[in-house]
């Protein structure tokens, strides 16, 4: 894994088998990598790097069709008894690329909007009913409150202050546990519930926003929250310091943060990579710089088995990704940040790559959870890095 270009080959979302031969011939379990670039009207490049691939693992890979979007259907309803300061929450889709509905309330104009994100073959994972949530500044309803909405809704629909409830709502605690001197930190659930099992089994993604919370917060205390119980299941992510679990089910009543750590230097095209403690299954590196700190120029992920791997050659690039090629030349890639993954039910790298990676399946599909240990440049948690060709 040098870093040599061996082969390239165009294709476009039409095409269903992609074929890479190369000059030279290489041994069935020598490691190589696969490299994904995908250009935005060649304005910005998305790319990702599979390292420590062989002719044996995962042999083809069967991509995502790209979901595409197109203008969705937009309805506005009335809306009665809201106050100027009241709002709501509402998010169906815990993959933040594939949120399905946007519903916006304006009360100075007595409306509310509802937005389905749809794709060129229709609606993108519909949900059975929309769930919204809010705390009202008025002192009506002051705990927790909800309301459920079966879809689609009728033409008639009113959005009502009234109808939202309380109902099943308790109140629950967690504990993080961690070596790290992390006081006064700020830790951040996000809870999603689903609404029935016939939306878990038809799509992972299907879960509703039902909780979120930025608590600053010091080790082995109390992590308060609110959990509605009417849900039929629950997803959940924590965010600690540069600690980040994401798991299917209610939060539990203990994270320990592992001890675990991954830190880099940057030599040139090499990323040399500094890894401590065996718990973990796989890494990623990100590089991303942006424009005017408003627009990537580039997002380029890396995934690779952090068990056999102190060192990643940046890849060189075909000339048809002619953006990136004097920053390739001029050695100007810059890492945004690196992490170690360790997934429950999947025990090494090669696993991983059959399991998730060869069918671009979700990995919550094939694990309960995982948790994810970085080291980020960013100002802000850019939240994990993804390894999906289509996202």
């Amino acid at each position: 894994m040098d870093g040599s270009l061996l082969a390239d080959q165009l294709f476009n979302n039409d095409d269903r088998t992609i074929t890479l031969r190369t000059e030279v011939d290489f041994a069935k379990d020598e490691e190589f990598m696969l490299t994904f670039a995908l250009t935005d009207n060649g304005t910005a490049t998305g790319l990702l790097t599979y390292a420590n691939l062989t002719m044996e693992n995962p042999k083809t890979l069967n991509l995502r069709t790209p979901i595409r979007y197109t203008e969705g259907t937009n309805k506005t309803y009335p809306i009665t008894g809201f106050e100027t300061t009241d709002n709501f929450i509402s998010k169906s889709g815990y993959q933040f690329f594939d949120t399905l509905f946007n519903i916006y309330m304006d009360v100075d104009m007595g409306t509310v909007n509802f937005s389905l994100n749809e794709g060129i073959d229709g609606p993108v994972n519909p949900s059975s009913g929309y769930y919204l949530y809010g705390n009202w500044s008025n002192g009506f309803n002051t705990d927790h409150s909800y309301l459920l909405l079966n879809a689609p809704l009728e033409d008639n629909f009113v959005l009502d202050k009234a109808d939202f409830i309380s109902d099943g709502i308790e109140s629950k605690t967690l504990t993080i546990n961690t070596s790290q001197n992390l006081s006064g930190e700020a830790a951040n659930l996000q809870l999603y519930g689903y609404l029935s099992v016939e939306d878990k089994r038809a799509d992972v993604n299907r879960a509703h926003l039902i909780y979120n919370s930025n608590q600053y917060y010091s080790p082995s205390d109390l992590f308060q929250y609110e959990l509605n119980t009417s849900m039929h299941d629950y997803l959940h992510s924590l965010t600690y310091g540069n600690f980040y679990t994401e798991r299917l089910g209610a939060p539990l009543e203990t994270y320990t943060i592992p001890e675990i750590d991954i830190d880099y230097a940057v030599m040139g095209k090499t990323i040399q990579l500094e890894i401590t403690g065996t718990d973990h299954d796989l890494g990623r590196i990100q590089l991303m710089d942006y424009a005017n700190n408003i627009t990537p120029v580039y997002v380029w992920n890396f995934t690779f088995d952090s068990k056999s791997t102190s060192e990643i050659v940046i890849p060189q690039l075909p000339s048809e990704v002619a953006i990136l090629q004097d920053i390739y030349a001029n050695n100007q890639f810059k890492v945004g940040s690196v992490e170690l993954a360790n997934y429950e039910g999947i025990s090494d790298f090669d696993e991983y790559l059959q399991m998730v990676v060869k069918n671009q399946e979700d990995h919550l599909l094939k694990s309960t959870g995982y948790d994810v240990i970085s080291k980020s440049d960013y100002p802000f948690f850019n939240r994990p890095i993804k390894d999906y060709v289509f996202q």
